[in-house]
């Protein structure tokens, strides 16, 4: 978590919020590869083809419309970043299952905070000292409530509840509200490789999401169950 927002608030220094908004939408589809590798579930056809069809979404999108240029490693460093961060709130939430805990949420995300705060202190103490004033109390306080504890805790919540891929899912409404946001507050303009990257990128979490069939058995026995038998 602290790398998920850490990396993220570093990115917005050197990218849009748009192109942060469709790169975090990389979250569902990173969520059903991970889950392959770590909780053993078999890769389904839909989770190959939609890695393949959102990984050149993410070339379009940072190329800038030119995936060559990649080739030339001419990629924002916010958009790199975001990348990273994606893949670490992605690991989250599988982690979440993996190592379910018979904790209430409240002292799960209290013990988080925790280790987040000394993960995150010694960058912080050889960084730049921003005073706290005026212009930037009001963001500091939504960072730390809105945007941190209770959207963690209700993340906790739904990996609780649905899961961790079927969680993830709602990350797709992000790259949506990240452009109009940015669109009426940051005065930014939806470029046309906005539109093919993030297309792209969403038809291929969707069709990670619906074409759930394994490709192959999955990695536990295949023996029937005594219930079963």
């Amino acid at each position: 978590m602290g790398l998920w927002q850490g990396l993220a608030y570093v990115a917005a220094e050197t990218t849009t919020a748009t192109n942060m908004g469709i790169l975090a939408a990389m979250v569902p589809l990173l969520t059903v590869l991970l889950s392959a590798l770590i909780l053993r579930e078999p890769p389904s056809l839909g989770g190959v083809l939609g890695g393949v069809l959102a990984f050149v979404g993410v070339t379009v999108l940072l190329g800038r419309g030119n995936p060559l240029s990649l080739l030339q490693l001419q990629v924002a460093l916010g958009d790199a970043l975001m990348v990273v961060a994606a893949t670490c709130y992605a690991l989250y939430g599988v982690m979440l299952k993996r190592w379910s805990m018979n904790l209430p949420p409240w002292v799960m995300l209290y013990a988080q905070v925790c280790f987040a705060v000394l993960f995150l202190l010694p960058p912080y103490l050889m960084g730049p000292m921003t005073p706290i004033d005026s212009q930037n109390i009001g963001l500091i306080i939504y960072a730390g409530i809105p945007a941190s504890v209770i959207t963690t805790f209700l993340w906790m919540r739904a990996v609780r509840q649905i899961g961790a891929n079927q969680s993830s899912i709602f990350i797709n409404l992000m790259p949506l509200f990240s452009a109009l946001i940015a669109m009426a507050f940051l005065g930014e303009q939806v470029a046309g490789f906005h539109f093919t990257g993030g297309l792209l990128i969403l038809a291929g979490v969707i069709m990670a999401q619906t074409l759930t069939r394994p490709l192959a058995r999955g990695l536990t026995s295949d023996k029937p169950s005594n219930a079963q038998q």
